[in-house]
């Protein structure tokens, strides 16, 4: 995508709320409304996933999906991931 390029409308995430916002505004495009929604992270080819959890997570999820709590004892699961918090 060239920084050049214009458009009417930016949704910022594909998560629940983006992701949304997106499918709402999506029958303007027949008008003419140029809409571009941005998401984090690299794009991803279908023959990419692979359907292993831990090998997807790895690959989709801030930090791996999980961190440790700050004095080390715990593992949290963290739902950051690329599409959305939610």
């Amino acid at each position: 995508m060239s920084v050049a390029q214009a458009y009417d409308i930016v949704v910022i995430g594909s998560g629940a709320g983006g992701g949304t916002l997106a499918q709402e505004l999506a029958p303007l495009v027949r008008d003419g409304v140029r809409i571009l929604v941005l998401e984090k992270g690299p794009r991803f080819a279908d023959h990419e996933f692979t359907g292993r959890e831990l090998e997807m997570a790895e690959a989709l999820y801030e930090d791996g999906g999980a961190f440790l709590t700050h004095d080390g004892t715990m593992t949290l699961a963290f739902a950051s991931a690329y599409g959305g918090s939610t």
